[in-house]
């Protein structure tokens, strides 16, 4: 008897994944896999040669350049707007990108319940398989997000008009809506009139394959890492700090506050994490002892995360759940950050982490005092490691996410 099949539908490739959004998606459909022969299908960027990626048993990844057309269209948008559209864009795919769907068509025509993340390929999806079922996998509100980042301009309001007017459309039209977080699925009740409730589906963590690294061993592999940056930099660091963030607004703001408090703690290491960095490079007077460490592997964010003494969150802004703040909390990283940093994620200030208010006074101090109480940062970190392997384990979330994915299959 032939396996029921999915077709998972992304603006991105997933693989390697890298960034929460990828992360997410590679983790619910590795679950859903288990049950779903699961083909999923992605933009990439236009001058790459289309590929199939064999990611696991019963589940390929289909990347698809981009047109130039959407290319030039995406360009355009930016520099009329100011900021990177590429998502927004791939709302366009119907009319500007044939090869997609047609790869689209090709292995979903057959399936048995298409998922959509994030909300812009949703009516691509629509048009292209009419008669699938459709599961809208809603990383964040990507209305709440656009009105942060669109300028108060005539087309800065026409295209969140019509964002919003999407996000509405898809939260309608799918049989199923899962969100991250119970602030985000109220937001995305108010977009839905009848239908199915939305129902939460949270981030995660690998939890056994994460190891916890506390006391002396964390000690030593902080004082390793300080060293082989000293090799390189010249300077020498009495404690080491770290914030993970993808190129998204919110990380931005909240890497600008960073270097801002580093200032006030040169003998501390600051490294930022991941792509949001390169919108720093041109900070004016950038404190000496931040390091902009750019996208790093899986190993090297291991090493990282079992090495600091404080794992930074100061995040003041955004939608969804910051899936690397579960990374931090597995890793046994004592974790100093905002409570809307840990939005989402059902971890409590002075039990799971040390909070801050997001500015980069208070953050400078509340770091000063984390390292001068390292013993109730190990507290904090772990109950913080207990909380995920209880609520957060992506086995436990994936196993779930297959469950509701099956229920509205059709056939």
């Amino acid at each position: 008897m032939s396996r029921p099949r999915a077709v998972y539908v992304v603006s991105y490739p997933v693989w390697p994944p890298r960034s929460g959004g990828q992360v997410r998606v590679v983790r619910l459909a590795r679950s859903l896999a288990a049950d779903f022969d699961v083909d999923v299908v992605c933009l990439t960027n236009g001058d790459w040669p289309a590929t199939r990626v064999e990611i696991g048993p019963g589940l390929v990844e289909w990347q698809v350049p981009r047109s130039v057309a959407m290319d030039a269209y995406e360009l355009s948008m930016a520099e009329t707007i100011g900021a990177p559209m590429a998502d927004v864009a791939a709302g366009r795919a119907g009319e500007l990108a044939p090869e997609f769907v047609a790869k689209l068509v090709e292995v979903g025509a057959s399936a048995d319940v298409a998922v959509v993340a994030l909300p812009f390929l949703a009516r691509v999806v629509f048009a292209a398989l009419p008669h699938v079922p459709v599961v809208y996998d809603a990383h964040d509100v990507q209305s709440a997000i656009k009105a942060e980042l669109l300028p108060d301009t005539d087309e800065g309001r026409r295209l969140l008009s019509e964002i919003s007017a999407l996000e509405a459309d898809v939260v309608g039209g799918c049989q199923l809506v899962v969100a991250c977080s119970p602030n985000d699925a109220d937001q995305l009740r108010a977009l839905r009139s009848g239908g199915r409730d939305v129902v939460v589906v949270p981030n995660g963590v690998a939890t056994t394959e994460v190891a916890f690294v506390s006391g002396a061993e964390r000690v030593d592999r902080g004082a390793r890492l300080r060293r082989a940056f000293e090799a390189v930099s010249g300077q020498r660091w009495a404690a080491l700090t770290a914030f993970v963030g993808s190129y998204h607004q919110p990380n931005i703001d909240a890497g600008s506050i960073i270097a801002k408090a580093a200032a006030e703690v040169p003998d501390v290491g600051v490294l930022l994490v991941g792509s949001h960095g390169s919108a720093l490079r041109a900070i004016p007077d950038r404190p000496d002892n931040v390091v902009l460490t750019g996208v790093i592997d899986e190993a090297g964010l291991e090493e990282v995360l079992a090495a600091v003494d404080v794992a930074l969150n100061p995040v003041s802004h955004g939608s969804g759940t910051n899936l690397k703040l579960l990374h931090c909390f597995a890793a046994g990283a004592p974790v100093l950050g905002t409570e809307i940093g840990a939005r989402g994620v059902d971890a409590r200030p002075g039990e799971h982490f040390a909070v801050t208010d997001g500015s980069a006074e208070g953050l400078a101090r509340d770091l000063r005092r984390a390292l001068d109480h390292r013993e109730l940062s190990g507290r904090t970190a772990s109950a913080a490691r207990a909380l995920v392997e209880e609520s957060y384990d992506w086995t436990t979330i994936g196993q779930r996410f297959a469950e509701l994915v099956a229920s509205v299959g059709r056939g």
